[in-house]
């Protein structure tokens, strides 16, 4: 109903740490006249997409999702940016076209480690098929709460995989009647605060 849409955890590419196919959707959608000089600087539509995958994997591992998100990446001279953000006004059509074409996506039990195939996220939200936000939920009847899924991120999740270290922003710790937020998991050191 606010414009998430579901996005099967099949999609998820573990080793690059996005999804790709929603990356590219976005990208054919908002820029196609850029996505096009890509193809053709490329020598053609798979060329385009490996290359400029790796190049965004590049910039979202030294550069960091925020910074990703908000400034523009350069493939072969072709300069393509991640994510619109709302517009000031809506006097531009075509800046409201770009920010209409944003792909959020909610994605349940993910797996997510290459080094841990059985571990899952209980919902990961994703910008463009950039991984912003995880969340475990718990639910009081099956006797689990709040702190049930503080635990599991302090305890159960390898702060090193790749979603957590170099991808999401933020981790949630999720029940019916209460909300707590990380934004770096640290062991046993990890912190949450009241959302």
């Amino acid at each position: 109903a606010n414009g998430w849409h579901s996005v099967a955890p099949g999609a998820y590419n573990k080793k690059a740490g996005i999804f790709e196919d929603e990356l590219i959707e976005f990208v054919k959608d908002s820029q196609p006249d850029e996505w096009k000089k890509l193809v053709t600087r490329h020598g053609g539509e798979g060329n385009a997409r490996t290359k400029f995958l790796k190049v965004v994997t590049d910039a979202l591992d030294h550069r960091g999702t925020i910074s990703v998100l908000r400034s523009p990446v350069k493939d072969s001279g072709v300069t393509i940016r991640l994510c619109y953000f709302k517009p000031a006004s809506d006097l531009n059509d075509q800046q409201l076209q770009r920010y209409s074409a944003n792909r959020l996506g909610v994605t349940r039990q993910l797996h997510h480690s290459e080094a841990r195939p059985h571990d899952s996220l209980d919902m990961t939200l994703s910008v463009n098929g950039i991984p912003v936000g995880t969340a475990e939920l718990k639910n009081p009847l099956t006797g689990q709460g709040i702190d049930h899924a503080k635990d599991q991120y302090r305890r159960d999740r390898n702060p090193h995989d790749l979603i957590f270290s170099k991808r999401a922003l933020v981790h949630f710790a999720v029940d019916p009647h209460h909300v707590a937020m990380t934004t770096q998991l640290a062991g046993e050191q990890t912190r949450f605060l009241p959302f």
